[in-house]
């Protein structure tokens, strides 16, 4: 059943198809059902300067500013102003946040592939590079001298100059994790625990339906956000990739493993997610088209079809499948 009572706290960790899902939060709520916790929320000291170049120390004094002016701002709201939000997310959003309100709460996020988020990240910049949107402090990075850099010295920069496992140094400032270092996959998964429901961004599309439904969203949209691929590496160059990332960044390749095993374990105790993606996708077909689509079909390769898509959805259907076939 939808619950309109809970209060959703979305952390959206950049390059994780947040984009998306930040515009359908803006457009089926009203202002006043939803605080966005971005840029607004971090030091003034630090907007000319890109976050991922931040010292251990900026970030940790970024991190305490931003919960200090989280903490300040919602003591300030009233009673009133704080019943009516619905929704809380950004970047900067941390563990805790609940404790403000007298609500039934839900944290929820999404995981990508460390390798595709460093991609992704380099097409992201580029795109808005080519279209004059890129911040200044972003230039220095990828156009130093006016002159755009090529990924491989992108990816230099990222190995030579980022933190080790980023990811997982992100989600502690934040309060997500109790641990600087996880130390084993038994306090990985009880970090995961914080989250009612943690997305994968490879499979978004059903994943965010589903949340769209939990949350009462009724206005859906295309993909936002979306980067020319200005680079898209073959499977020698994502390999080499992949296995450079993997030796910095071996922690983050951890979490998000354990991420995927999350999500799965989620789907398998809670088996309306398919029946809830299923009616959501149906909701967008135009029905017209569908029931003209379907008399030009067989009977029989229509019922074939739509059980190839139950197979693909529930695993219940398979087995009933199996078992039919074996009477």
């Amino acid at each position: 059943m939808r619950n309109k009572k809970y209060l959703y706290i979305y952390l959206h960790i950049p390059k994780c198809a947040g984009s998306t899902f930040k515009h359908h939060l803006r457009n089926n709520f009203k202002k006043e059902e939803i605080l966005e916790i971005g840029e607004d929320f971090v030091s003034s000291n630090y907007r000319n300067k890109a976050f991922p170049l931040f010292s251990e120390n900026e970030k940790k004094e970024n991190n305490e500013f931003t919960r200090n002016k989280i903490k300040e701002h919602l003591v300030n709201l009233s009673l009133e102003q704080k019943n009516k939000i619905k929704v809380i997310y950004g970047h900067y959003t941390p563990y805790g946040v609940h404790e403000y309100f007298d609500k039934n709460y839900r944290y929820i996020t999404f995981f990508r592939n460390p390798t595709d988020m460093i991609t992704s990240a380099y097409n992201y910049l580029l795109t808005k590079y080519e279209n004059n949107i890129l911040e200044e402090k972003y230039k220095s990075i990828i156009a130093p001298n006016k002159e755009l850099i090529s990924f491989e010295h992108f990816f230099k920069l990222i190995i030579q100059f980022s933190q080790p496992n980023p990811l997982q140094k992100y989600l502690y400032n934040l309060g997500y994790f109790e641990e600087k270092n996880i130390l084993n996959v038994n306090e990985l998964k009880k970090c995961l625990k914080n989250f009612y429901f943690v997305g994968i961004t490879e499979n978004y599309n059903p994943d965010a339906k589903f949340l769209y439904y939990k949350m009462g969203m009724t206005k859906l949209f295309k993909s936002q956000n979306i980067s020319t691929k200005y680079y898209s590496p073959d499977k020698n160059e994502y390999k080499k990739i992949d296995n450079i990332l993997r030796k910095k960044y071996s922690t983050d390749y951890l979490i998000y493993n354990e991420a995927i095993k999350f999500n799965k374990s989620f789907k398998k105790t809670h088996p309306e997610f398919f029946i809830i993606v299923l009616y959501m996708r149906m909701k967008n077909i135009n029905v017209s088209k569908f029931l003209l689509k379907i008399r030009k079909i067989d009977p029989l390769l229509f019922l074939y079809k739509l059980s190839a898509i139950f197979k693909r959805h529930s695993e219940t259907y398979t087995k009933f499948v199996k078992f039919i076939k074996n009477i």
